[in-house]
């Protein structure tokens, strides 16, 4: 607290400051939920129109689709080590350099999630005596939640 008051004009001028500040706060607010649903509404009209141009064109009239979805890998071409001119079909190598990929990703995923939770226990354990002595100068009967210090449930409750 401030061992002096503040006189009557400074009140007025930090509450006229204070009003000014809202108001651009509410105004940026205002314009940036403008933009983003504006483009919302935006986009959603255009679909609509794509949707009603092609009813449109289509209307009474008869119409068939045979839509077929498929994926291949093959590798074209045949590897033959021997000049011979007899050439042999392989498998292809294409799923299974896919497949490995696939799990490199997935490993190495896996391994920076491992290390993103150690860091966070770490940030935790490094700040908790900080944050506890704090809350007790707040509020000193405060209870406590019996985390471990590093932010885990304790052994006993799980």
């Amino acid at each position: 607290m401030q061992g002096k008051k503040k006189t009557r004009a400074q009140l007025e001028a930090e509450n006229n400051l204070l009003r000014q500040s809202a108001f651009g706060k509410n105004v940026t607010s205002i314009i940036l939920a403008t933009i983003k649903y504006g483009a919302l509404v935006f986009f959603i009209y255009q679909f609509q129109i794509a949707v009603v141009s092609v009813a449109e064109n289509l209307a009474g009239k008869q119409t068939f689709a045979d839509i077929d979805i498929t994926t291949e890998l093959k590798a074209e071409g045949n590897l033959s080590l021997n000049d011979d001119s007899q050439t042999e079909s392989q498998p292809s190598k294409i799923p299974l350099l896919l497949g490995s990929l696939g799990l490199a990703f997935g490993l190495v995923g896996i391994g920076m999630a491992k290390l993103q939770n150690k860091l966070r226990k770490d940030t935790v354990e490094k700040l908790q005596e900080r944050i506890r002595s704090y809350e007790k100068d707040i509020d000193p009967y405060r209870s406590t939640s019996n985390l471990t210090v590093r932010g885990e449930t304790r052994p006993e409750d799980k």
